[in-house]
């Protein structure tokens, strides 16, 4: 093997971990300032060779950062634009997370029948593929944009059927997203002793990620609603 054939396989081999593993589970943990760095090194290598396929998920998860920055006039259009280069693999692996991410960004821009579009594609793409690493998400996303519209009876049913799978699947981390979602869904409906008691005791379930962005942002909505 030669030196060139070394370096790009190696080149090769980051590329898969940095898609695989550094962008999706820094933005899940919400360390927004170590995906930057994981981005700038998937896109310089990935444009290094001409590696479009790799370069496709760069972009996504550029817009991805942007938008969870709460740059929404920035993020939204680059997002939709770099969805196009992935919408075409079946099996796209994260497509379903970029889509919910797309769906949230709609949502903040006030896009609300356009975000309800892209959670039902996810919803149908989850179906056809059996892809259900995410559908918890993807339907507390759909409860949140259904509670935002007013259509509070669907908003509710659809978090319990995110509640069901968030639990079947054992997935604490999407358990504790649904749960801080239906305690501010909460304050408009009334039923904030519920969801606290919920919150509460989804809180008490972790023993580690006590540092992450969800787990702060659980504990922040507690406090508020301690005050209340």
């Amino acid at each position: 093997m030669t030196n060139d054939e070394r370096a790009r396989g190696d080149a090769l081999s980051l590329c898969q971990v940095l898609v695989q593993a550094a962008c999706p589970v820094g933005l899940m943990v919400g360390d927004l300032s170590a995906v930057e760095g994981f981005v700038a090194e998937l896109i310089g290598t990935s444009e290094r060779y001409q590696w479009h396929f790799w370069r496709a998920f760069g972009a996504c998860f550029h817009s991805v950062l942007t938008v969870q920055r709460r740059d929404i006039a920035a993020g939204l259009p680059l997002l939709e634009e770099a969805l196009k280069g992935l919408r075409g693999i079946d099996f796209g692996v994260h497509y379903l997370y970029f889509l919910c991410q797309y769906a949230t960004a709609l949502g903040l821009a006030g896009r609300g029948d356009q975000a309800l579009a892209a959670v039902e594609q996810a919803i149908e793409r989850s179906d056809h593929n059996d892809e259900r690493w995410c559908i918890a998400e993807v339907l507390r996303i759909k409860a949140e944009l259904l509670h935002r519209q007013g259509e509070r009876d669907a908003a509710d049913r659809t978090l319990s059927a995110a509640r069901e799978w968030a639990e079947q699947q054992g997935a604490l981390s999407w358990s504790l997203r649904i749960a801080t979602t239906a305690a501010r869904m909460s304050q408009d409906t009334g039923r904030v002793a519920t969801a606290r008691a919920e919150l509460i005791a989804v809180v008490d379930r972790f023993t580690e990620g006590y540092d992450t962005a969800d787990y702060q942002e659980a504990l922040a909505m507690l406090d508020h609603l301690g005050r209340r």
